[in-house]
């Protein structure tokens, strides 16, 4: 008990350190005050040092973090990470800093460096480029500065151990990669944790189905590797003294090959600690050798706290730590194990995902109990194969990772569980085992649920909607194959969840931020979390803002493709070609930066300008489009002869609300009149919603 309050104790410590979170900090004191004035005051000693340590780690790693620069430089460090997304480049620790051919000892934060040239892993380099501060998410951890380079010289070589573990991956990679299989990619992610080569759409569905974690290189996948090394110690007759000296070994040669997953490495330290307890003879338990295993983590590396692949791995474990009280006695004993591991583990890590993504797969206890023993045997029989060089077993491992994408197709159409949904199935549940109700009232629950929870259809013929979303803008662009296009996301997130939800939408493939006003975009960072994003546009060229910059992270963090967006860049999706107008260079306003859009489809044209005004429309090229949003909804800051002649003879949407702005003014709606415009308003019409079917030829 003892070490689990030390674990929670660090845990608030590092948290309250990192974001200076006085109301979380005020919580854990409280909680050991509670503790110190009952009986339990060893615990609660114990907790008020963790909390201590938790914090003196955690705002020396904000101190770190804040130490940023933007501008041109040249930084020297070591690099400590590859990455694939958002964008390939790698991860630096800095160690000094040249500006102006100074140089001077630089310990600031782990920064991100897009370049295509990527150096080993522990390799010194120096990188000269330019540096941009801006919060995102890259490889588990909040970076603040980005650096986009195209000169890196190496200046060392990796250390013995961190060559070892390049040497691994790039073993791994070579023979995986080499196998024309559709399942390679996957098997791939199986062994080392590199998606690079699976599809935006398999991912979405082991998402949706809760089979991530097989790609995210768990816990699951270092008792694999240390099953193998206890194997090979049996074939070589170890004593088993070096039996476990060589596991705690092998598994941290993994943990380089992997890249230091926040799971593995939890996995790696209680590995060690249990084995390391064997030999001098102290034994570990699992819930000890948990606790300690936060502990450690947290103290060196206080990002933890808030990284989510980190809450999920210590969630899940200590649920399949839990799980023998679960089922106890029933036949036959290896399905209900099975069973109770994985109901177990999905229950502890279920507010967490409710939490941080507002939803949980329906079927995930159940397909990972089909799913566990063939992501098994397809890990083991492609790792031998990836270590002897055999495209046999190469092969084998992958039929095992094709037939993983088939059970997260199939699970991934069933419905995603808000808290309600989450409400009704354990109704179901309880109704099920319960001898005063039965089977009646669990059938009409499930049917309550699944009329609930049922998805609408894509629309017969591309659909533009104009989305009533009070003073703001929102515009959603449905193709009949199911491409989504949402242009900005007005400001309340209720409102806009609820358009998508209603329409049966749960991927995105393209979320376009016109510009950084919340009454576009507050409502997109909970968008992001609520449905499947694949790729984000931004403006570029624009200074940095807040909301912008908060978007970013979240896109970041879940794996969405973030482009900064300037004029010339086009897209098809489905039925759409999306052109970009602007912005083509940095404005004074933030409006004038905005996204504008141009947009064909069926033979039709639409302009989604954003807010630019009158600087930005005096740039833009003739435009006769056959449908138009107004900029800034009917503000005056648009040039009015500009608006008759682009708007002339043109359907024309305001998207606009209840404001004290007086949008849209008299001047705007004049001038449309003048243009012989058809005009709707969101206001006035609600959803307007315009269809544009093919043109037979």
């Amino acid at each position: 008990m003892e070490f689990a309050a030390g674990a929670v104790g660090v845990w608030f410590g590092a948290a309250s350190g990192l974001a200076g979170g006085v109301v979380v900090l005020g919580l854990a004191v409280a909680a050991v005050v509670l503790l110190a004035m009952t009986r339990h005051r060893t615990i609660a000693l114990v907790c008020l040092v963790g909390i201590l340590a938790g914090i003196g780690s955690g705002q020396r790693t904000e101190a770190a973090r804040n130490a940023t620069w933007d501008g041109i430089g040249i930084i020297r460090g070591t690099v400590i990470q590859d990455t694939t997304t958002p964008q390939r480049g790698f991860l630096l620790r800095p160690i000094s800093l040249e500006r102006n051919g100074v140089i001077q000892p630089w310990s600031g934060p782990v920064m991100f460096v897009v370049s295509g040239a990527v150096p080993q892993v522990d390799a010194d380099v120096a990188v000269r480029g330019v540096a941009t501060v801006r919060s995102r998410w890259v490889a588990g951890r909040t970076i603040t500065t980005t650096l986009r380079s195209r000169d890196v010289q190496i200046l060392g070589p990796p250390r013995p151990w961190f060559a070892i573990g390049n040497k691994i991956r790039a073993r791994v990679g070579g023979v995986v990669t080499a196998s024309s299989r559709p399942g390679s990619g996957l098997l791939l992610g199986f062994l080392t944790g590199d998606t690079s080569q699976v599809s935006k759409k398999v991912l979405d569905d082991m998402k949706r189905s809760g089979l991530t974690h097989a790609v995210a290189v768990s816990g699951s996948n270092v008792a694999l590797f240390l099953a193998g090394i206890w194997a090979l110690a049996g074939v070589l007759r170890l004593r088993p003294d070096l039996r476990h000296l060589l596991g705690i070994v092998g598994v941290w040669a993994f943990v380089l090959a992997t890249r230091w997953e926040p799971s593995v490495i939890r996995a790696a330290i209680m590995v060690s600690l249990v084995l390391a307890g064997r030999v001098v003879g102290i034994p570990m338990d699992g819930a000890r050798a948990l606790s300690l295993a936060v502990i450690v983590s947290l103290i060196v590396a206080p990002d933890l706290a808030s990284n989510v692949g980190f809450q999920l791995s210590v969630a899940a474990t200590a649920g399949i730590l839990l799980s023998g009280r679960l089922w106890p006695g029933r036949s036959p004993q290896w399905l209900w194990r099975s069973l109770a591991v994985s109901v177990a583990a999905q229950s502890a890590v279920m507010p967490i995902l409710l939490w941080r993504f507002g939803a949980v797969p329906l079927m995930s206890p159940f397909v990972n109990v089909v799913a566990a023993p063939v992501i098994a045997f397809s890990t083991i029989v492609g790792a031998i194969g990836a270590v002897v060089g055999s495209g046999l077993l190469v092969e084998v491992g992958s039929r095992g990772a094709e037939l993983v994408i088939w059970l997260a197709d199939f699970a991934a159409e069933w419905p995603q569980l808000s808290v309600a949904g989450v409400v009704g199935v354990a109704a179901i549940s309880w109704a099920l085992f319960s001898k005063r109700v039965g089977w009646v009232v669990a059938v009409t629950i499930l049917v309550a649920v699944a009329v609930v929870t049922r998805a609408a259809s894509p629309p017969a013929a591309p659909t533009v909607t104009f989305l009533d979303v009070g003073q703001g803008d929102a515009t959603l662009l449905q193709s009949p194959d199911g491409e989504v296009v949402l242009v900005d996301g007005g400001i309340d997130p209720l409102v806009a969840k609820a358009a998508l939800r209603s329409r049966g939408i749960k991927r995105i493939d393209l979320v376009i931020g016109t510009h950084a006003d919340a009454d576009h975009m507050a409502a997109l960072v909970e968008v992001m979390s609520a449905v499947s994003v694949d790729r984000l546009w931004v403006p570029a060229l624009q200074p940095s803002a807040p909301l912008m910059d908060e978007l970013i992270a979240v896109a970041s963090r879940r794996g969405v493709l973030v482009e900064e967006v300037r004029t010339g860049v086009s897209l098809t999706i489905g039925a759409f070609l999306l052109q970009v107008l602007g912005p083509s260079r940095r404005f004074a306003a933030e409006n004038d930066g905005s996204v504008a859009t141009w947009v064909t489809v069926s033979g039709s044209t639409l302009l989604l300008p954003g807010d630019i005004g009158a600087v930005a429309q005096a740039e833009m090229p003739p435009l006769r489009p056959d449908v138009m949003l107004v900029p800034h909804h009917g503000s005056n800051t648009t040039d009015i002869g500009w608006l008759e002649d682009t708007a002339a003879g043109a359907r024309v949407v305001i998207s606009v609300g209840e404001n004290d702005f007086g949008h849209p003014t008299a001047e705007i709606l004049d001038a449309l009149a003048q243009a012989g415009a058809a005009v709707y308003r969101t206001d006035r019409d609600g959803d307007i919603v315009m269809e544009f079917p093919a043109v037979e030829e």
